[in-house]
């Protein structure tokens, strides 16, 4: 189900998220009636006179609507795969451990005219996958039913980004497929499987360890002059460990 627009309340900061615009939609303040969905944006009335806002739903809100099953990789980690890496925006991008495809549907709408192959060795995960991969509406991501750790089939490689228990055992292949001067990404829950990967790279001379990140986010509530962060903020999710082909 892809969603094309996003009903706002401003008094109360609730949202709807709306796919069918050939009927009307209902929310606790009422109907909104099919012209008013399909204008562009602006503010609307629905038929009890409460104004909402309307507006064109984008890839995050349908982002957040994926199905979950394993775990998600979830915006903050994205984003810096993402500006620190930056492949080519025709290049070929593999993707090891699919889980529910969050990061190879972002990669396939960032870089529409990219070639991505994304693996996973669970066929329920790949099942979950392309359903995600339908809802975004993305079409140049492929998922596969396999494991990287045999082999990677695809050549010329300009990012590799890799959500596996143990990374440093594609090292070897990744030395061979990877793009010199491109990135292999590993996302590692632990510090000590970052320690076993980093240790692993001193076997090979074509790659260098970049840096190795934790990212953390935490949103503020903004009221006047009352300032103050809002209780839950997204802590640790994994350990980002940067590493490129130099040779």
């Amino acid at each position: 189900m892809f969603y094309k627009k996003v009903l706002f309340d401003k008094k109360t900061d609730k949202r709807w998220l709306v796919s069918n615009l050939d009927s009307e939609y209902s929310c606790s303040h009422g109907s909104v009636s099919i012209e008013d969905l399909n204008k562009s944006s602006g503010l609307i009335k629905t038929n009890t006179g409460y104004e909402l806002f309307i507006w064109d739903a984008n890839f995050y809100d349908n982002f957040s609507k994926l199905k979950r099953g394993p775990a998600l990789i979830i915006s903050k980690d994205i984003g810096a795969i993402v500006i620190h890496t930056l492949p080519k925006q025709n290049g070929v991008i593999v993707d090891g451990g699919s889980g529910c495809g969050a990061l190879a549907c972002s990669m396939g709408y960032l870089f529409p005219n990219a070639n991505i192959f994304s693996y996973d060795n669970r066929e329920e995960h790949i099942k979950i996958a392309n359903k995600n991969k339908q809802q975004l509406d993305i079409s140049n991501v492929e998922f596969i039913h396999g494991d990287l750790q045999s082999d990677i089939k695809q050549n010329e490689i300009d990012l590799l980004t890799v959500d596996m228990p143990n990374p440093e055992l594609i090292l070897n292949s990744a030395s061979k497929k990877l793009n010199t001067g491109c990135f292999m990404v590993c996302y590692l829950p632990c510090i000590t499987q970052v320690q076993t990967l980093v240790e692993s790279l001193n076997d090979f001379d074509c790659f260098y360890h970049q840096k190795t990140i934790e990212l953390t986010e935490r949103e503020w509530n903004v009221e006047g002059k009352k300032v103050r962060p809002k209780p839950v903020s997204i802590g640790h999710t994994a350990f980002l460990v940067f590493i490129k082909k130099i040779k």
